[in-house]
């Protein structure tokens, strides 16, 4: 039996309930943060989500998860893009596998969504997501 869940954006908590209470299985691989890849996670909230899944076969899927974390009540880390150097072509928008990009007045923002997985300051062709 052919399926297709689709678990981009969820924890990996969450998206390993849906997967075995489908009968899925599933390999992990980790992709650390772009930025302070040795950074260590002791004391910190960390959280583990899905940014890329791709079908093996018809009952096994490979996941790509990436942690974020945070120090006290400190916000998520975030790419930030430099407005100044953005001309608004929206490539990162169209690459964001958890849809965290979203335009404004022209030129694009990363929300709090945002698991750092680098996929937008890739495909930037400006360089303007540090």
């Amino acid at each position: 039996m052919k399926y297709s869940l689709n678990v981009l954006a969820l924890s990996l908590d969450e998206a390993t309930k849906r997967l075995e209470s489908a009968g899925m299985k599933f390999t992990v691989q980790v992709l650390l943060p772009p930025k302070d890849s040795n950074e260590k996670f002791v004391g910190k909230d960390v959280r583990k989500y899905v940014v890329r899944q791709q079908m093996l076969s018809d009952d096994k899927m490979s996941l790509t998860v990436v942690y974020r974390w945070r120090e006290g009540g400190a916000k998520w880390m975030a790419l930030k893009i430099d407005k100044d150097v953005c001309v608004g072509c929206g490539t990162c928008e169209a690459t964001c596998p958890v849809g965290a990009v979203k335009e404004s007045d022209g030129k694009y923002e990363i929300g709090d969504e945002c698991v750092e997985c680098g996929s937008c300051a890739a495909a930037c062709p400006m360089n303007a997501i540090q």
